[in-house]
Parts: structure tokens; C-alpha cells; sequence
């Protein structure tokens, strides 16, 4: 299927990456798919790009996935990652996906992922449960095409966002518990929408007795300066009685930015999320309840 050509260009460095031998070992180009989805009102195409693991041809299973929302930023680093770490068995296998939007950086993904990931807030700015546009996009487009094309487990699936998209990946959450069962929210602003408020009453990642989920926040300490703000977070995901069935991880890194914490954080979030060994953590300051 033909797309933009901001997106080719994306799927063709990676390509290319693999052919020149800067991607080492088993990723091939075979391994990389794509293909385009529209809005409900057919205003806005979203480009997938897809990812399955080395192993995936030879056998039937089931595999944990990985959507990641922002794929403009980040699917490329991730596949190249998760293909290392699975190599080295230090993460299960598991399918990436990534979902952006085909255009170009600045103004034009701006005017396209600021109404999708804005978070619908009350009269007070405090997040409030909608069936906003993306929402539905995931729940009724996204997903249920996912697992028509590939062997994807429903009861193993996780959200990447990041800044903006991070914000609304929490608010989801709130929405609909139950879409995704990990979480891994790269500087995203908790602070804006009422989000920590929503978290600090047990309202976001509660409400269910299953055990298993997990939750990786990360972000620079330059993001947060009040140290009074990163003590009350270590505080409140400390207490497992008020989040049951979760099990919490927070990245706080050092001399990063914004743009760039996501990206430092990124070995770790996958190793907590998909089966890691504790002591492979890079020497960032990581909270553990």
C-alpha cells in the first residue's frame, strides 16, 4: 500500500540499516510490514508500521506486542533494540507496532497528534472518561486489525507514549482499563490534565485483582525539578495495596532532555515489561517498590 513519503523514507532507512549490516544478526528486512488506516470520518490515514520477532515464522504461538503510539520517534529505535535484547535472551519475543501519522516533523505532526492524544478534561482541567476519536480508533480499528493480521496474545498487549501521547496513554487507563495490560509512559505530562490527581485518589492503573500489569515511568530530573514531586510519586507507587494487580517501575535519568530521556529509558522499559533480568538495568536512578 502506497504511503507517504515521509513514511517510506522512515521504512527505507530501516531497510537500508539492515542490508548495510548496521542492524546485526537475524532482522531482515522480511521481518518489517506496513500498512494504513483511516479515522472513522476518513479525515486522518495512520501509517502502521509492524515488526515480528525472529522466530515468529516457525511456529504457531501466541506473542505479546508492543504498540507504540509517536511511532515517528521511536519504532526504529525500538526494533533495533528489542531485536538485540531478544537475541541475548535478555527480553521474551514479542511484536512491535508502531502507529504515526506520514508527515513531517514540526507544525504538520503537530496539527495531527495534538487533537488525538489531548486528553478530554472536565470544567476543573481534570481528565474525564470520553470515547474520544483515537480512542475508538484503537479499541475498533487498530486492535482488531492487528490480531486479524498477526498471532497477537489479548492478554499480553502494551501502550508506549511519549510527551503528549504518554499523557493520553495514561488517560486510556482511566478510560478503559482493560485495552491494554502494560503501560510505559516516557515523560509524560502527569502533572497537566489532573492526571496525578486521578492517580494520587487510585482512580488510574486500579480497579482490577489481576496480578501482572505493569507500569514503567520515566523521565529527566530536568523535567521535574520539585524533588518534593518525585518523593510523593515514589511514595504513592509504593504502596501495592493501593494498585492491585500492578507492579510499578519509575526511571528518573540524569543530564537528558526531554527529547532525549525516552530514548535512555527505552532498555530498561522493555526488560520490565517484557520479562528482563532486574540486575540488566543501566546505572539511572530506578525506583523499585
Amino acid at each position: 500500500m502506497c504511503s507517504p513519503a515521509v513514511s517510506i523514507f522512515r521504512y527505507a532507512l530501516l531497510v537500508a540499516a539492515v542490508a548495510s549490516g548496521l542492524v546485526t544478526g537475524e532482522l531482515s528486512a522480511q521481518d518489517l510490514r506496513q500498512f494504513a488506516l483511516t479515522s472513522e470520518n476518513g479525515e486522518t490515514r495512520y501509517v502502521v508500521d509492524v515488526w515480528l520477532p525472529a522466530e515468529y515464522s516457525t511456529h504457531e504461538r501466541m506473542y505479546p506486542v508492543l504498540v507504540m503510539l509517536d511511532g515517528e520517534y521511536a519504532f526504529d529505535s525500538a526494533v533495533q533494540l528489542a531485536a538485540q535484547l531478544q537475541r541475548d535472551q535478555e527480553v521474551q519475543e514479542f511484536i512491535i507496532v508502531g502507529v504515526s501519522y506520514g508527515v513531517g516533523f514540526g507544525k504538520p505532526l503537530a496539527a495531527k497528534r495534538t487533537p488525538d492524544f489531548t486528553p478530554p478534561v472536565d470544567s476543573q482541567g481534570v481528565i474525564r472518561k470520553s470515547e474520544t476519536a483515537y480512542y475508538r480508533f484503537i479499541r475498533d480499528r487498530l486492535l482488531p486489525e492487528l490480531h486479524g493480521r498477526y498471532r497477537i496474545d489479548p492478554k499480553n498487549r502494551a501502550l508506549w507514549g511519549y510527551s503528549l501521547s504518554g499523557s493520553f496513554a495514561a488517560w486510556l487507563n482511566y478510560q478503559d482499563p482493560g485495552l491494554f495490560e502494560h503501560t510505559i509512559l516516557a515523560s509524560g505530562n502527569l502533572i497537566g490534565f489532573g492526571i496525578l490527581q486521578r492517580l494520587s485518589q487510585r482512580e488510574i492503573f486500579s480497579g482490577t485483582g489481576n496480578g501482572g500489569r505493569k507500569v514503567f515511568i520515566s523521565f529527566d530530573r530536568t523535567e521535574v525539578p520539585d524533588p518534593h514531586i518525585i518523593d510523593d510519586g515514589r511514595r504513592l507507587l509504593s504502596s501495592k495495596e493501593s494498585f492491585p494487580g500492578y507492579e510499578f517501575q519509575l526511571l528518573v535519568t540524569e543530564g537528558e532532555s526531554h527529547g532525549s530521556s525516552w530514548f535512555t529509558a527505552l532498555p530498561a522499559s522493555l526488560r520490565f515489561v517484557f520479562g528482563a533480568k532486574r540486575d540488566a538495568f543501566p546505572s539511572k536512578e530506578i525506583f523499585q517498590p
